[in-house]
């Protein structure tokens, strides 16, 4: 590829399990999970360019709100102070959209990470991790964990990473209804329940009063042969793990002609593949 252009895979996250623990002064709340990495994902694309463009192959996306674009801004804001002089050059960003939105799968983090990765490589990497990081968890709070990938423990509202072992390669099924969630509604409605917050995922039993069609689609997981189904994030997305790729695909397959629900089989991805996409960048 063009070392002008810099391509990458934005992958989806799942949450294997979710417990919410707190909140803080300035109303976010706190939490605990473990966030994994899995092959479901986006395509960026960045290109060197005279002013900061961005398309999305979902034209609803494509607004100055999109967190690619607030990652690009935010990327040449601090790449500008650090070069002491007017920056002229900026990037053209091009988005293919695979991952659902409103889903509980960090489609938007996701993204968000993959411009601050890539825009980094194409201008030389003149910021360092840290800075990064730094400008990821100020995009969102899932953007710190796509921006390394693989297994973490997180905490605070997210952003505070462990990294723990990888599972072995394990295949899977994301599933999703027609309708999303809000997750500030999310948290309204759980702070208002003011219980439950524990179990594999604290949104989830909010979540199947709000939808029931989650329930349901948890039930016809475990009816395929899911194991450990359960929701992801705030949901309306769900997972569930199968003994091989061929069952999960039969699987997925089954939701999408029974149910005319997003279905798709994928894999765990490790921390490594993540680092690697980030630095072929083709």
């Amino acid at each position: 590829m063009n070392k002008e252009r810099l391509r990458a895979s934005a992958y989806a996250k799942i949450n294997e399990f979710l417990t919410v623990t707190g909140r803080r002064e300035d109303g976010m709340h706190t939490l605990d999970t473990v966030m994994q990495t899995v092959s479901l994902c986006d395509t960026v694309e960045v290109e060197k360019a005279d002013t900061l463009t961005f398309t999305c192959s979902e034209p609803s996306l494509a607004g100055e709100d999109n967190l690619c674009v607030k990652a690009a801004t935010a990327f040449f804001a601090v790449l500008e102070t650090r070069l002491a002089a007017g920056l002229t050059e900026s990037a053209s960003i091009r988005l293919e959209k695979k991952i659902p939105t409103g889903a509980g799968l960090g489609g938007g983090s996701a993204d968000a990470a993959a411009v601050l990765r890539l825009l980094n490589r194409l201008y030389g990497d003149p910021l360092p991790e840290e800075t990064l990081f730094s400008l990821g968890e100020r995009l969102g709070a899932d953007v710190p964990f796509c921006l390394y990938g693989g297994r973490c423990f997180c905490s605070g509202i997210g952003e505070v990473l462990d990294p723990v072992p990888d599972q072995k390669w394990r295949a899977l099924v994301v599933a999703k209804g027609q309708r999303s969630l809000s997750t500030a509604e999310m948290y309204r409605r759980l702070d208002a329940r003011g219980a439950g917050l524990g179990g594999p995922n604290a949104f989830e039993p909010v979540a199947i009063e709000l939808l029931p069609e989650i329930g349901e689609l948890k039930r016809a997981l475990k009816a395929l042969g899911g194991r450990k189904a359960r929701m992801t994030g705030s949901g309306s997305a769900l997972f569930a793990f199968f003994p091989s790729m061929r069952k999960a695909e039969i699987a997925a397959e089954a939701l999408r002609r029974e149910r005319n629900c997003f279905a798709v089989a994928c894999r765990t991805v490790s921390h490594e593949e993540v680092a690697k996409n980030f630095r072929s960048g083709d």
